[in-house]
């Protein structure tokens, strides 16, 4: 449906608005009942999406905000969906490397780690935890039908399981993982991933 984006049109929302005002700027309601602000621009192949946040985490005005930015980068030839990629991948590359070296400084031994798993185009895949972070990705590579996809791994070092649990289930609702199914609201591909539950 196309219509404007308000408070008061997602009040009764039920599946997806194209704002009338912003083009590709959307809300949709999510199978777990909350309403997702996101931004679609390109078509085909290209077709890309960026998801701006949760209804109660943002509000209205301040998604339309965010959405009007992208489009106005689209409407500069950019690409804000790779440039959000790229940005949160160093970010998180250089946090990985200056913990390994604390705890290499400290002479720590990590209890638990945190993985993230990444196509060649950039997406995040998978987040997971494992006491054994190389011994699980060689049960991804058997096991997730995602397998073939899986071009980068990156793997944070935790010194208790219980923050490594809690970085992955924030990671899962803030990075929105495409083949995670616990704590990701925007999808359900429980079929994806049982063979890799089933042996966690």
């Amino acid at each position: 449906m196309r219509t404007e984006i308000t408070t008061k049109s997602i009040s009764y929302l039920n599946g997806r608005i194209t704002d009338t005002k912003i083009r590709g700027f959307i809300a949709r309601r999510l199978r777990s009942g909350k309403v997702q602000f996101g931004f679609a621009y390109g078509s085909g192949q290209a077709r890309r999406w960026i998801t701006i946040g949760l209804l109660g985490e943002i509000n209205v005005a301040e998604a339309r905000r965010r959405a009007e930015k992208y489009a106005g980068q689209v409407s500069d030839h950019r690409d804000p969906a790779a440039e959000l990629k790229s940005k949160i991948s160093t970010s998180i590359e250089s946090r990985f490397i200056e913990k390994f070296s604390r705890f290499a400084a400290l002479k720590l031994n990590p209890a638990c780690y945190l993985y993230r798993q990444y196509g060649i185009d950039g997406d995040l895949l998978y987040v997971g935890i494992s006491l054994e972070p190389l011994r699980r990705q060689n049960r991804h590579m058997n096991f997730a039908n995602w397998r073939s996809n899986i071009f980068r791994i990156l793997i944070e070092p935790f010194e208790t399981r219980e923050e490594a649990l809690e970085a992955e289930r924030v990671a899962i609702r803030q990075e929105f993982p495409k083949f995670n199914n616990v704590h990701n609201g925007r999808r359900s591909t429980i079929e994806e991933i049982a063979a890799v539950i089933a042996k966690k």
